[in-house]
């Protein structure tokens, strides 16, 4: 994919120049999920289709912020947009490298 498309999806996912729809907070979910965050290890949100995983991740990127992370410093990339209708090998390569191009 081109750069460009790639910054415009991610743009599209992230709260670098805009805010996003956050849904209902999930305190609990919330809270737990922001704990995991601090043990350095991967993360992975997991669960059926509409359940609230996006959100859940876009509310943890908030309180990230509202705590004094800067929001340039946090990228979420989600694979079941359709614009990502092929995914191939490079693909993650490719969506770092937009990332860092976006950073400077």
């Amino acid at each position: 994919m081109k750069k460009e498309e790639l910054l415009e999806i991610l743009h599209d996912w992230n709260f670098w120049k805009n805010e996003l729809d956050i849904g209902k907070e999930r305190a609990t979910y919330l809270k737990k999920s922001l704990r995991l965050l601090k043990t350095n290890v991967v993360v992975a949100v997991i669960g059926v289709r509409r359940a609230g995983k996006s959100y859940l991740m876009r509310q943890m990127i908030k309180k990230m912020i509202e705590k004094g992370k800067k929001r340039e410093n946090i990228v979420m990339v989600n694979f079941e947009d359709q614009r990502f209708a092929e995914f191939y090998p490079k693909l993650l390569d490719e969506i770092y490298e937009a990332y860092l191009e976006f950073l400077t």
